[in-house]
């Protein structure tokens, strides 16, 4: 009984605690959901469909109501005698993603920034024993004869329901989805990769379409609706060999609430190791002025994503390269589909950015990109979408 006593003793300073209680932990008021259904829709691609080439794929608008999510597949077989597909292929054949609706471009991803996403959003786990099987994320998959891959396109409203495309109010424009894809010579290990041959046997959408009520589609195509969305930016720059910090102003603008901090030698780009990355060693940033931010290695690589994300930008168990890369959030959850914190990069004038990085040798030049997602607000409206800003 002695659970009973300590009820009872109770005071003055229980009051701040328990109350007037608004909650309990052992009851619950189950809410109903509206009623829907998922299908998937394989949408084909228009245009060359060989490596080097930018094809497009138009999204139907009339197979579903909303439109959750976009994947991409891709098969290919054997590349020819004495060459082998590089680490990361599938992300790596993928120079840009970019979403259209109605011709104006929403979003544009990079395949590399596809890796940290992938990186960043999965465990450990998942990547090592999923991801990697799916798209050979980090590293070669030894097999024989065709493949097929599969990676998801990471817009803004993947794994986030309610940013769902809805398409069922879109009557006066067309979703597209054009990705330019890397020539061979760029996926390929093995000497004078130029003379390699392979083909690109087959590449598709797999649309998540989500089947709506009545009720609640006509609710999406009778009002305006705004979206908070996401979108890329980036800079990039070339560090000479033997300089190993640069400083840099940004042209970054919008809200944004992520940096990303990527640096590759030349020599990993010849050999076609698309994440074998140069360690970051410190970033400075400073607006007008003012000093944001001076940190190291570790709190980019490890005290950031532990913070912010699920995995670290590190090597990933499969991986025989380095493969990390530097972060910084402004945001207390930059995961979440909703504004959790942002600096307005388009009030800030004087942006300067200096980097000091580790090169993996002294002779090569180093590739330098920094990336910035930042927010923007999609309204759609009476058939029609576009961006505010």
């Amino acid at each position: 009984m002695s659970g009973r006593l300590r009820l009872a003793a109770t005071g003055v300073q229980d009051q701040w605690l328990t109350g007037d209680p608004q909650f309990s932990y052992f009851l619950m008021n189950f809410k109903r959901h509206t009623k829907f259904s998922i299908d998937y829709i394989e949408s084909q691609f228009d245009g060359d469909l060989t490596f080097g080439k930018t094809i497009t794929c138009r999204i139907p608008n009339d197979k579903g109501d909303l439109v959750k999510n976009l994947n991409l597949k891709v098969t290919l077989n054997d590349p020819s005698t004495g060459y082998e597909w590089c680490p990361s292929v599938i992300s790596h054949l993928i120079e840009s993603a970019e979403l259209l609706i109605g011709g104006q471009s929403i979003q544009k991803l990079t395949g590399e920034y596809i890796y940290m996403h992938q990186q960043l959003h999965n465990t450990d786990d998942d990547t090592d024993q999923t991801v990697y099987f799916l798209n050979s994320h980090g590293n070669r998959i030894a097999y024989s004869g065709d493949y097929n891959y599969f990676i998801d396109l990471p817009f803004y409203f993947y794994r986030n329901s309610s940013l769902s495309i809805p398409t069922c109010a879109l009557t006066k424009q067309i979703v597209e989805v054009r990705i330019k894809l890397r020539p061979l010579s760029e996926l390929v290990s093995g000497a004078n990769p130029e003379n390699a041959i392979a083909t690109l046997k087959k590449i598709a959408i797999d649309t998540e379409f989500v089947f709506l009520t009545n009720r609640e589609r006509d609710y999406l195509m009778s009002r305006p609706i705004d979206y908070v969305v996401t979108q890329l930016q980036m800079s990039k720059f070339i560090m000479k060999a033997g300089e190993n910090t640069k400083s840099v102003l940004l042209n970054f603008s919008h809200p944004v609430k992520e940096l990303f901090f990527v640096s590759q030698s030349e020599a990993a780009v010849r050999a076609n190791y698309p994440n074998k990355y140069n360690n970051i060693s410190n970033v400075k940033l400073s607006f007008n002025n003012e000093l944001v931010f001076d940190r190291d290695r570790k709190f980019l690589v490890y005290e950031q994503s532990l913070k912010h994300h699920i995995s670290p930008p590190e090597n990933v168990p499969n991986t025989f390269q380095q493969s990390e890369f530097g972060m910084y959030s402004f945001a207390l959850n930059p995961e979440m589909y909703y504004p959790t914190g942002q600096v307005n990069m388009s009030r800030i004038v004087h942006k300067l950015l200096t980097i000091e990085i580790d090169p993996d040798n002294s002779y090569d030049n180093n590739n330098t990109r920094i990336y910035a997602l930042n927010y923007n607000i999609l309204r759609v409206n009476a058939g029609l979408a576009g961006l505010k800003f």
